[in-house]
């Protein structure tokens, strides 16, 4: 059996494909096995992976339904991998050569610990770097910034698998948040979360990529919306990442409303409005609308690197 199971699905991912493969199966740690879900692609993807010679390699194949997610592609690699430890890959994006081998040796020095994450490159879609995430906190202070939303890139973390499934796995109710949900479940048994803080990561930007297209906005904002309020019970959050997460809530509610409002559904609008109003102090409502109506309107929205939520989806 082997120690490591390295997960990605995909669907429509042949142009980056065999190079994120090839990161992965060219790892200084050997111990693996690469399960990938074909998540109804039409594209050349299968050929692809049909071409690669390499017995670690497990390929599961779904038919094409407008029913595919990230989530239940990502849900399916998990249930058919056997590894010890789990480690997560999109379809575009590139593991550095010894990236499995310092996670690996972090996970098994820190028992404690259920997830752990690294920092990433910023490329492009020809694999120009664009620059590096920010500098991630000590394993106590990241575990409070959960309250606030995911905060680590889903494609940089590596768990304990049997942790992982006794949670229920990724939950595929939030197709745009499952990474989210699923640290969550983690810290809710008891594990902590942490960070080695190197990239270990090329996390690639590109015009396919699901988060950015237009359309996903609602839902993506329903799932963290929903998450959001789930953190809220983390038994060791302090007052202050309570008071934070209860900012990013209300934050969430106004995009609702915004996302309503452009929608032509003013009853959905009003009441989220009114349900934002009545919960959140004065001082929570007016810094969380004024944020969200900067956000919304502003030129050029600038993706959030040091968070993990927004590679959701397929990309």
């Amino acid at each position: 059996m082997p120690c490591v199971s390295l997960i990605m699905t995909v669907q429509n991912g042949e142009k980056y494909l065999a190079e994120a493969i090839s990161s992965l199966l060219e790892q200084s740690f050997l111990d693996t096995e690469l399960v990938v879900v074909n998540n109804g692609s039409n594209d050349h993807t299968l050929e692809i992976l049909e071409g690669i010679n390499d017995e670690r390699l497990k390929v599961i194949s779904i038919a094409p339904d407008p029913r595919n997610t990230f989530a239940s592609g990502i849900a399916e690699a998990l249930k058919a991998s056997v590894g010890e430890y789990v480690a997560v890959q999109d379809s575009d994006d590139i593991s550095e050569a010894n990236r499995i081998e310092k996670q690996w040796k972090y996970l098994e020095a820190h028992q404690d610990v259920g997830l752990v994450g690294s920092k990433f490159y910023v490329i492009d879609q020809f694999g120009k770097t664009l620059g590096t995430s920010a500098d991630l906190p000590e394993s106590d202070e990241l575990m409070q910034k959960y309250a606030e939303g995911n905060s680590l890139a889903h494609s940089s973390v590596m768990f304990r698998r049997e942790i992982a499934v006794k949670s229920g796995g990724y939950n595929q109710r939030f197709a745009y948040a499952c990474d989210y949900r699923l640290a969550l479940d983690i810290l809710n048994a008891g594990y902590k979360i942490a960070a080695i803080n190197q990239p270990l990561i090329k996390s690639r930007r590109h015009v396919d990529q699901e988060t950015v297209k237009k359309g996903s906005e609602i839902i993506r904002n329903q799932n963290l919306l929903a998450l959001l309020q789930h953190a809220q019970g983390l038994n060791f959050l302090n007052k202050k990442s309570i008071l934070k997460g209860r900012r990013q809530i209300t934050k969430a509610k106004f995009q609702g409303v915004l996302n309503s409002i452009m929608k032509g559904d003013y009853f959905s609008a009003f009441k989220l409005f009114i349900d934002a109003a009545l919960e959140a102090p004065i001082y929570i409502m007016v810094y969380a609308f004024v944020r969200t109506v900067r956000g919304q309107f502003k030129d050029t929205p600038q993706p959030q690197e040091t968070h993990g939520n927004n590679r959701l989806g397929f990309k």
